[in-house]
């Protein structure tokens, strides 16, 4: 049986929170059995993706494709986990169980360039003209930080829990359109 928590502490439960609002994400997610909302929550990365993006240099030429993916899914999580860990120390005292926060980011590379997501259709349009027919790489990076619980990290002030990166890979597919034509394009927009 659980007591209630003293006045002016919280308790977060333990689980996973999911840095995304990615429809893809939540599917595989329920593929493998979590429900949303009771085994897992959403809840999107406060990162300025598009900041990091240039820092890590998007045009490939300071990082790998693979590296460069990887490090995204990293930030992604690293930055919800730690906007939660300031949260908890700014508002009110926390009794912090263990919280998973999982990151993730794709990119596809072609002809040795990234391609992030699309600006609007007529990028997206572009991106598909140019992989027509044609091979290349799909780079999902995965990045999984832990706050609280048993062996957490510490703030260097010692003030309270720090996010601790548990583990982050990158998977890549090698995948060959068909030729499209236009309309296929088109639909596919």
């Amino acid at each position: 049986r659980l007591l209630p928590a003293p006045p002016g502490v919280s308790i977060r439960p333990a689980g996973l929170i999911l840095a995304s609002q990615s429809p893809r994400r939540r599917e595989i997610l329920t593929m493998m059995g979590l429900a949303e909302g009771d085994q897992y929550l959403v809840e999107p990365s406060p990162l300025d993706e598009s900041k990091l993006q240039v820092e890590l240099g998007a045009n490939g030429k300071q990082l790998s494709p693979v590296e460069y993916t990887r490090r995204l899914a990293e930030a992604k999580a690293s930055a919800l986990a730690e906007a939660h860990a300031d949260a908890a120390e700014t508002t009110t005292k926390t009794e912090t169980k263990t919280t998973y926060y999982l990151g993730s980011d794709t990119i596809v590379e072609i002809d040795e360039s990234i391609l992030e997501k699309p600006r609007d259709a007529e990028d997206a349009k572009r991106m598909l003209t140019s992989m027509s027919g044609r091979k290349h790489r799909v780079h999902t990076g995965v990045a999984l930080y832990k706050l609280g619980g048993c062996g957490g990290g510490v703030a260097s002030n010692g003030e309270g829990p720090r996010p601790q990166l548990i583990d982050s890979f990158t998977d890549t597919a090698c995948v060959t359109f068909t030729d499209l034509t236009e309309d296929d394009i088109d639909a596919y927009i």
